[in-house]
């Protein structure tokens, strides 16, 4: 007999959507998140923050560049 009830899924993600309600994302200065699908299989996302005290090593400045390439067997990731 089937059950009724659909399955939930994972245990890991079961407070992800109140998460994402609750968890504010803060931070000083100025950031900028910039993210592009070039194909179905390939995404680039640029990252700055300026102006920050957030960064470890006393660095007041941050630009992080990361090309992402998935199919449906694999992906790589580059920094």
């Amino acid at each position: 007999e089937a059950s009724q009830f659909t399955n939930p899924g994972p245990f890991e993600q079961a407070t992800m959507d109140c998460k994402r309600l609750t968890m504010l994302d803060t931070f000083d200065g100025f950031r900028c998140d910039i993210n592009k699908q070039v194909s179905p299989y390939m995404a680039v996302v640029h990252n700055f923050w300026l102006g920050t005290t957030m960064i470890p090593d006393g660095r007041k400045r941050s630009y992080t560049w990361l090309t992402q390439v998935a199919d449906t067997d694999s992906m790589f990731m580059a920094r």
